[in-house]
């Protein structure tokens, strides 16, 4: 057994034997065995287990070639972000069509558009917009701060059970009133790419870098971002040296020109 996981690491074992005791389930662990059985076993039993060391391997191979993608967008109103980011899953689903793509989207409709296979969404609880980054519940009877730690925990709860390659978050980099931040932080420390995907033109150069600076958004996409996307094209608006988007991601940050709806009409 010893020998085998040498040369083949990877192939799952069953240890049979009529001798169940303590001191052999230890010396099968200690040689690598995958799983113990003993005798007398019913033949089924024997079956369910192969069949799911089969399922758990052909998971994990195919995992490396199907990546999965969460995205986010705290969109409330319009569906200009909404419109964008589901060009984007269908682009992506359409260029690898092993990809899954789960997007986390606040507003009160879902998502209209038609949304092709192997992309879905899950629903963030709505909020209404009443002030610059003030928030409140559209249509629950709680308070802001529990419609955001509702939120955050969904959003939380959906990164570790979809398990994500890449994490793809919209415009607002610590989400709705730092919802996304516990994300972030755990999706770091298990080394999740993450993105931050801009539009080239955010709000007054002057006004959106005096915000980002005094509510830690600059320190946010320092410390918890892999790279910036913008969409949009550079010869028609210097994004990267308007916002100073070079000193947050030095060599990270990609124009990737614009996005055009799903059916390319714009």
């Amino acid at each position: 057994c010893e020998g085998m996981r040498r040369e083949r690491p990877d192939l799952p074992v069953i240890m049979m034997t009529g001798q169940d005791t303590t001191v052999n389930r230890l010396r099968s662990e200690g040689f690598g065995a995958s799983a113990f059985i003993a005798k007398p076993f019913p033949l089924n039993r024997f079956r369910d287990m192969v069949a799911a060391m089969l399922r758990e391997r052909q998971c994990s191979e195919s995992r490396a070639n199907a990546p999965r993608i969460l995205m986010y967008s705290h969109d409330t109103i319009g569906l200009g972000h909404m419109r964008r980011n589901s060009a984007i899953a269908a682009r992506i689903v359409e260029q690898n069509p092993r990809a899954s793509v789960l997007m986390l989207v606040g507003s009160p409709s879902g998502i209209p558009f038609a949304l092709p296979s192997g992309v879905d969404y899950v629903k963030l609880p709505s909020l209404t917009k009443v002030g610059r980054a003030l928030w409140r519940p559209q249509s629950l009877r709680v308070s802001p701060s529990d419609i955001i730690s509702l939120s955050a925990a969904l959003i939380e709860q959906a990164a570790l059970s979809f398990e994500p390659n890449l994490f793809l978050v919209d415009h607002e980099p610590s989400g709705v009133s730092d919802e996304l931040i516990p994300t972030l932080e755990r999706l770091r420390a298990e080394r999740t790419e993450i993105v931050l995907g801009l539009r080239d033109i955010l709000d007054e150069p002057k006004v959106t870098l005096q915000n980002w600076e005094a509510r830690g958004t600059n320190e946010v996409v320092k410390r918890l971002y892999d790279r910036i996307f913008v969409y949009g094209d550079e010869s028609v608006f210097a994004s990267r040296r308007v916002y100073d988007l070079e000193r947050l991601k030095p060599r990270n940050v990609s124009s990737c020109g614009y996005v055009t709806s799903v059916d390319g009409t714009r």
